[in-house]
């Protein structure tokens, strides 16, 4: 029995006491008073829609939001602490060459001690040579003084003895300078890296983006960032959602939707080899990009997953309860029933249906 009848009756049981009670006339109120429950009752049940279980394909997609930047920028450090920072040479908007000078530390005395290490290194060097030249000479000497077929045994063996020795002595001197020439070129060494660490040079050609506020005279901080160069010649929509990198295609066209655009455009990955921290696509036709300004936000829609001609039913229409999945139909006598399912895949306006429905079947949507 469904509720119109339901209601009907009760309201006919109630106007029949009603009569009873008062001489068993119907009055134009009780009249009333039916038609309008009934309306009520009407406008209720219409308020109810249905859906069908049908057949569709499903589609998970994920928005990829990115904004329009400069494709390449570099953050310039010093690469040690506790330095004055004698002079900055540029300012924001300025344009730089790769291997500019764009800041300077002071290092006090390191050019005098490269100097001086340079000296050093040379003039050893130079000892070795000649100590060598000393050796063969001084051997050569003794052998042209020497009547090797006149000695004696024993005068012979002192003569090999003594050639011997001189020998040995030069060695030790030529060791001695060999040592000298590997610290001085060690120590010529940290010293060239050191003053190498004294400018900061730019490493690519750009525009100067960034400069720290009152850098000058104040003491540099290891790997911290004071000076950002940009390439304003190639911008890219960029997007920090690298964990989606692997479902894009180099050179594949994709869709992006851009803001205050009505129509999609298509983009490509740009150097996808190189997607550490920040995906980067450019427009698959160039013309599209010359009216883009710098900052243009647009969001790519990235199907992630899909199937096809599954059973389906609208996302709303499924609910939710302990980790399990239900619907609502309308069961013997009009009554809600709760009918738990079994769902698949959840696209964002529809849900698999894997158990607990056929194909037809009308469930209550709202």
């Amino acid at each position: 029995m469904n509720r119109k009848i339901q209601a009907l009756l009760l309201v006919g049981s109630i106007s029949f006491c009603l009569c009873g009670m008062a001489g068993c006339n119907r009055t134009s109120e009780d009249t009333e008073a039916l038609i309008i429950l009934e309306q009520e009752q009407n406008e209720e049940e219409s308020q109810y829609t249905f859906a069908a279980v049908t057949r569709d394909d499903i589609q998970v997609v994920k928005k990829i939001e990115c904004v329009y930047q400069q494709a390449d920028d570099r953050e310039l450090c010093f690469e040690v602490s506790g330095k004055k920072i004698e002079a900055v040479y540029v300012e924001e908007g300025d344009k730089v060459l790769k291997g500019q000078v764009v800041a300077e530390l002071s290092l006090g005395d390191v050019d005098e001690r490269l100097a001086e290490a340079q000296y050093q290194l040379e003039r050893n060097q130079l000892l070795l040579e000649q100590t060598k030249e000393d050796a063969s000479l001084a051997i050569k000497n003794m052998e042209n003084l020497t009547d090797v077929s006149a000695l004696t045994k024993e005068e012979k063996q002192n003569y090999e003895d003594s050639i011997s020795a001189l020998k040995q002595n030069y060695e030790y001197q030529m060791e001695d300078y060999q040592d000298a020439i590997a610290v001085w070129k060690q120590k010529l060494s940290d010293l060239q890296m050191e003053k190498g660490q004294q400018y900061l040079l730019a490493d690519m050609d750009g525009t100067v983006a960034y400069v720290k506020e009152n850098l000058e005279g104040t003491y540099s901080v290891a790997d911290e960032c004071v000076v950002t160069i940009m390439d304003v010649t190639q911008c890219t929509f960029c997007s920090e959602q690298v964990e989606f990198a692997d479902y894009f295609v180099e050179d594949q066209p994709v869709e992006i939707q851009i803001s205050g655009q009505s129509d999609p455009c298509l983009v490509v990955p740009y150097k996808k080899d190189s997607w550490n921290e920040m995906m980067q696509f450019v427009f698959a036709d160039e013309s599209e990009n010359q009216n883009m300004s710098v900052g243009t936000l647009g969001n790519i829609s990235l199907i992630v997953e899909e199937k096809k001609q599954v059973l389906t039913l609208p996302a709303n229409a499924v609910h939710e309860a302990d980790e399990k999945s239900y619907v609502y139909v309308v069961g013997e006598n009009d009554i809600w029933e709760t009918k738990w399912v079994t769902i698949g895949l959840k696209g964002k306006e529809k849900v698999e249906i894997k158990e607990g429905l056929s194909e037809g079947d009308m469930v209550i949507l709202k």
